[in-house]
């Protein structure tokens, strides 16, 4: 009898602090937001803040969501419309327009990480080109990841083009790996020279699910991340090495076997979403991103994955794009083409990118770059 009373009075005692607990966390909240009524939620770690668990992608955008990416010394609004795609709630899957539509697959140089949603190359004024470019872009996706959201999603969206974009420094080896920045994630393996897709490992992680739930629900805790993340960046700024773009320079010699392996590896993913792709009548090309530190550094290449993976892409009749050099010419590339802090594209940088995909005098300077070049040779 005595040992069932303690256990009855550890239960009402647990109780009684679970329910003091929860009304002390509402009467913060409730304060909270009396006092901060517009306040935005807040998040550093895109892939946790944006996306929630899926269990074929890995990670996929929220949808319908709103909230300020805080990172790398910028505070960034960013929407995510009913499709989870940066892009106007008023995009419809068919096409009103009328106008060439065209589907850019990538990963958050397409998203674009570190700038406005007005300045994503993405969402720039075309109408001088008559096209609309539809986002679909997502923060740490590899070519795998990729491909499978238009398999999932994209190829049900009315359009004439998909571009597949490219990051060589990191795309590459994302494809080989069951796990990237902490998240597990999809990958392909080739058995009997076809792909064979990986997801088993796919599992919910309930702690970050239940964090992530508190830090959407809550405004209160939510802000408190954000003082955390504050606090932190203004630690690791004491060390200029924190916050500086981990890139050097490379050539040939830089590329490995495993980048190798992982090269062959991504083309047989590429050549699966251009054969999805041209099933459905529509074009495909792939466009490769500059490397940053070989722009401001004024050095005469791209990163050397890049002209090697355009070699296969050639034999087995894949366009691509190669916008490199373009942005080499550019006057302000050592100071406006890229985030201060990261390696990402600046609005200057999206609004240029931008125009090496679409207008057609930089279109037929970036074309299969590398092969006109040793035609004409």
């Amino acid at each position: 009898m005595k040992s069932f009373s303690r256990a009855k009075a550890f239960a009402f005692t647990l109780i009684a602090q679970v329910l003091t607990l929860l009304v002390l966390l509402g009467l913060v909240e409730g304060v909270f937001r009396m006092l901060n009524p517009d306040y935005d939620l807040r998040g550093g770690n895109e892939r946790r803040f944006f996306c929630v668990f899926d269990s074929v992608l890995g990670w996929t955008p929220k949808t319908n969501f709103t909230g300020v990416h805080e990172k790398d010394g910028f505070s960034i609004p960013v929407h995510q419309n009913q499709f989870g795609l940066r892009a106007s709630d008023n995009l419809l899957r068919e096409n009103p327009t009328g106008k060439r539509r065209i589907i850019v697959m990538g990963d958050s140089y397409v998203w674009g990480y570190g700038v406005g949603d007005a300045d994503v190359f993405t969402e720039l004024d075309m109408s001088r080109y008559g096209v609309e470019l539809i986002n679909f872009g997502v923060s740490g996706y590899g070519t795998d990841q990729e491909y499978l959201l238009y398999e999932k999603m994209g190829k049900d969206f009315s359009a004439e083009e998909v571009i597949l974009v490219i990051t060589p420094y990191n795309d590459f080896m994302n494809n080989v790996e069951p796990s990237q920045y902490g998240y597990d994630k999809p990958y392909f393996k080739l058995k009997d020279e076809q792909l064979v897709l990986h997801t088993e490992h796919l599992k919910p992680d309930l702690w970050s699910r239940l964090r992530n739930e508190l830090s959407d629900s809550l405004r209160a805790f939510n802000y408190m991340g954000s003082l955390l993340r504050s606090f932190k960046q203004s630690f690791e700024s004491r060390d200029k090495s924190a916050s500086a773009p981990k890139q050097a320079v490379l050539d040939k010699e830089s590329v490995t076997e495993s980048d190798e392996l992982a090269m062959a590896l991504t083309l047989r993913i590429v050549e699966k979403l251009k054969s999805l792709v041209e099933s459905q009548g529509r074009k495909f090309t792939v466009a490769f991103i500059p490397y940053k530190i070989h722009v401001t550094r004024n050095i005469l290449r791209n990163h050397p994955m890049v002209p090697l993976f355009a070699d296969k892409l050639r034999e087995k009749e894949i366009k691509y794009l190669e916008p490199f050099y373009i942005f080499l010419q550019a006057e302000e590339k050592r100071a406006g083409l890229f985030n201060q802090n990261d390696r990402h594209f600046s609005a200057s940088g999206h609004a240029l990118f931008a125009s090496t995909l679409l207008d057609p005098e930089l279109v037929e300077q970036t074309l299969n770059y590398y092969h006109k070049k040793s035609d004409d040779s």
